[in-house]
């Protein structure tokens, strides 16, 4: 029941939001104390005009000073909560940043009034730098430097993720606004500058420079014939049949040579177009998809050429059987491929807005050609015919394609994770050990006090090297920030900025389909490794926790469930809140700020701790909606690995009574959702003073004990 509504819940909460800019005139001018005129919105970029006044001619028309924009209207980078960072920048007409904002975030480390002010102050170093110099964001212990050409930041401490947010949303935004508007060449430094920034992003947004007939091979550029043969056909049974071929020509030969390609994937966009044509299809789509067709037509080798007719956007488009709507881009500069047939003509169409085009899914694209025909000599009506034009690069052909020509050391989570290699070394053996020690579990448990020793130091290494120095805590806040990017249109790319963390998720993803959710909550969860190890010493100094009874613990159990719940149904409706109430995890507090936050968090995790002391993992157990959402979905789970015999349960009761997590129902089977695969029970059939059959079977002289499934 439980897990249908989690699931449920994660369906409801995929319906897209918009994302909108917060402010509108009059708050910029407030924000800008004054200092300028501000003007209207710009109908081709969302970006405001600012105007001063010349204090020697206050009568004199005020002049342009430069353009004030957010950074959501533009380049809507998420951060670590998978929700935009929202900045206003004001850049003037040299392109220097003149001032920066922090308008809104969701970060969710960052919440609170010191967060937030270290988010702007980071913000702040931008302020004097310009389009001209390329920009580092270093460390949050690294000291910053700027010099005419290049600028060093310091990062924000426990922020990486979101200081790189920062600063792509920022590059990016004001390299478009500045195409747009500052009128600056495709050839200078600033316009390289900016292309670069653009570049680093994600794989989807780097591309290898390729020639024309290499697009053509990789079929980013779709290539459609239509032969004399084709076309006569297809008016042979018009009134206007063509018949009036030159006789030296073959039916085999191109009437029409099509070629098509979609604007939007940078591999295509940014190798048919030079730079400032790149930044100027950019500024057109980006709501929406740009689409290129070219037209090479050989009508003027037929006799009489004036008898062929097409309008001035001669496309129609459309997709799963409704009609896309297009708009002809005022864009005369044509291709800068090498390798390009000059001798064709190019077409650069907008899907609008009211009928968006799925670039990931197929399409009809039809030319319509018309044909003069009339009587005595009288050419007044024509015959309009459609011609089907291929386009294949869309679906897996893209994805791959995209794959193999990406520039990866270039893209800045490729850097991260190389900056970062130790640690992912580190964690990999790790990793590998743990694999090793649950596969062979019968030799690891074998000896109670060798496991002890195992789970103990492994514990020890969660939490020092995966919580406190690699700050690999998985949370709850990781699939709200999925769940919020995907359900606004985003991607999950922006996880990738922290390596450690990815990697601990795809291993857990791995091991729920194998044992479940024990492996991360028993294993790798660093808060849940400090409960532990503190109820270990409290257990040497005889302080031991409370068993409850059975029925209370699991209705216990289900609070977890409720609030993972109200977290996830906060997403949709009341997103607002829906951040703090990630706070009930603790993990913040005791993992990422070491114990030094505000105080009411404080107290809140030394209350779960405590909770551990009266309860074995209490908050694990009980209030933990990240294991919630891992005991949710443990339906993924193939094998039931805990080996049991035919008297668990009935009669022996053993396990059950030495299962600290109360996973072991009365009849010996094992509940896997709570179960946080310790091992205890998988030592406890191996020892023969401890086993119930297996003492039976000392006793009696037997050599076989049946075993069952769990």
């Amino acid at each position: 029941m439980l897990n249908a509504l989690f699931l449920s819940a994660l369906l409801l909460l995929t319906s897209a939001q918009s994302v909108a800019g917060l402010l509108n005139k009059t708050d910029i001018e407030n924000l800008l104390e004054g200092r300028y005129l501000v003007g209207d919105i710009q109908t081709d970029i969302p970006a405001y005009p600012l105007f001063l006044k010349n204090p020697a001619a206050p009568s004199a028309k005020p002049e342009l000073a430069g353009y004030a924009f957010e950074t959501i209207d533009l380049e809507p980078v998420r951060g670590y909560s998978g929700k935009p960072v929202d900045l206003l920048v004001m850049m003037d007409t040299s392109g220097v940043y003149r001032d920066v904002r922090l308008i809104d975030h969701k970060e969710p480390f960052f919440l609170n009034k010191p967060g937030t002010i270290r988010l702007m102050d980071f913000a702040s170093q931008y302020i004097e730098l310009s389009l001209q110099h390329t920009v580092e964001v270093l460390y949050w212990n690294e000291a910053g430097s700027r010099d005419a050409h290049s600028a060093e930041l310091t990062g924000v401490h426990h922020g990486t993720v979101t200081a790189k947010a920062i600063n792509r949303s920022i590059l990016s935004s004001a390299a478009m606004v500045a195409m747009a508007k500052l009128n600056i060449s495709a050839d200078s430094l600033a316009a390289k500058t900016m292309a670069n920034a653009t570049q680093r992003r994600t794989h989807s947004e780097s591309y290898t420079p390729l020639q024309w007939d290499a697009l053509l091979d990789n079929h980013l550029v779709s290539a459609t014939h239509v032969s004399i043969q084709q076309l006569r056909d297809t008016y042979a049974t018009s009134h206007a049949p063509v018949n009036d071929l030159q006789t030296q020509l073959k039916d085999a030969q191109d009437a029409l040579v099509f070629h098509t390609a979609l604007l939007a994937d940078p591999l295509a966009g940014r190798n048919l177009l030079d730079a400032e044509g790149w930044r100027y299809i950019t500024n057109k789509r980006r709501t929406q998809q740009a689409l290129m067709v070219t037209l090479n037509d050989h009508l003027d080798l037929l006799n009489k050429r004036d008898k062929w007719l097409t309008d001035p956007q001669p496309f129609t488009v459309s997709q799963n059987g409704k009609e896309i709507k297009l708009q002809l881009i005022d864009y005369e500069k044509g291709l800068s491929v090498p390798g390009y047939p000059k001798t064709t003509h190019a077409y650069f169409l907008l899907a609008e807005k009211a009928t968006p085009l799925d670039p990931s899914q197929p399409f009809e694209l039809n030319f319509h050609l018309k044909r003069r025909y009339g009587s005595n000599i009288v050419l007044n009506k024509t015959e309009e015919k459609q011609f089907a034009v291929e386009h294949h690069f869309h679906g897996w052909r893209a994805a791959l394609t995209d794959l193999r020509f990406t520039n990866w050391l270039e893209l800045d989570w490729v850097k991260l994770w190389l900056d970062r290699q130790i640690e992912i070394g580190v964690l990999l053996i790790g990793l590998v050990l743990l694999t090793t020690g649950l596969v062979m579990q019968k030799r690891t448990s074998a000896n109670a006090n060798t496991l002890r020793l195992v789970r103990t130091a492994y514990l020890c290494f969660t939490l020092g090297f995966i919580g406190w120095y690699a700050q690999g805590q998985l949370t709850v806040i990781n699939i709200t920030s999925a769940i919020a990017s995907v359900s606004s249109g985003g991607g999950l790319d922006f996880l990738l900025n922290d390596p450690i963390s990815s990697i601990l998720w795809l291993f857990v993803f791995g091991t729920l389909l194998v044992w479940g959710r024990g492996t991360f909550c028993g294993w790798l969860c660093p808060f849940g490794a400090l409960q532990e190890l503190i109820s270990m010493l409290a257990n040497r100094v005889g302080l031991h926790q409370k068993r409850l009874k059975q029925s209370l613990d699991k209705q216990l159990k289900r609070v977890k469930y409720v609030l993972l719940l109200g977290i996830l149904g906060s997403l949709y409706l009341a997103p607002a809140y829906s951040d703090y109430l990630t706070k009930v995890e603790p993990f913040e507090t005791a993992i990422t700020y070491y114990f030094v936050h505000d105080w009411p968090y404080v107290a809140w995790a030394a209350a779960c701790l405590l909770l551990g002391l009266a309860v074995y993992r209490g908050y694990c157990r009980y209030l933990c909606p990240l294991g919630a959402a891992l005991a949710a979905v443990n339906v993924l789970q193939r094998w039931s690995w805990i080996p049991r015999r035919e008297a668990c349960g009935t009669p022996c009761q053993t396990c059950r009574h030495r299962c600290e997590y109360q996973a072991i129902e009365p009849t010996g089977k094992i509940d896997y959702a709570e179960c946080f695969q310790c091992l205890d029970c998988v030592s406890i059939y191996q020892d023969e003073e401890k086993c119930f059959p297996l003492i039976q079977m000392r006793k009696s002289g037997d050599r076989f004990v049946p075993v069952k499934p769990a």
